[in-house]
């Protein structure tokens, strides 16, 4: 049976049906090598250092062959958006609520190439209803 893990942070609690929820206090409770998907939306409500070593911790809970989905909010689009007045003040201030770091697609790619050489980038696909991009990363070797 394969064990999907939805990785939250605590303001947020984005809970997610037939998933093991865990609160990012928590992940380190999993074993390692031990889940087949992992699904982390919240990256941009930690500081960069802390992101580095959280894509560590969650990375050394992939099986072999398991995949983790990393979602971004794209802040482009919602600058843009705000900017052409799509987005109310209201709703973009919601948006940027609590961000405490801005990601891009390269960004979180770079990083994680950088200390992870058994990780393979799979797909890169835009949600642009939700203005995400997601990321999904595979392990190749442990």
């Amino acid at each position: 049976m394969q064990r999907l893990v939805n990785v939250y942070h605590p303001e947020r609690k984005s809970l997610l049906d037939n998933y093991d929820n865990v609160n990012i206090s928590d992940i380190h409770n999993i074993v390692n090598h031990s889940v087949d998907f992992i699904k982390f939306n919240d990256l941009e409500l930690f500081e960069y250092q802390i992101c580095k070593q959280i894509f560590s911790i969650i990375l050394s809970k992939l099986r072999l062959g398991g995949s983790l989905v990393i979602g971004i909010t794209d802040y482009k689009i919602i600058s843009k958006l705000y900017a052409d007045t799509v987005l109310s003040d209201d709703e973009f201030l919601y948006k940027i609520n609590n961000v405490k770091s801005v990601w891009s697609k390269d960004l979180v790619l770079d990083t994680i190439k950088a200390s992870h050489k058994d990780i393979e980038i799979n797909k890169i696909q835009n949600d642009n209803q939700n203005h995400i991009i997601y990321i999904t990363l595979t392990r190749k070797s442990i």
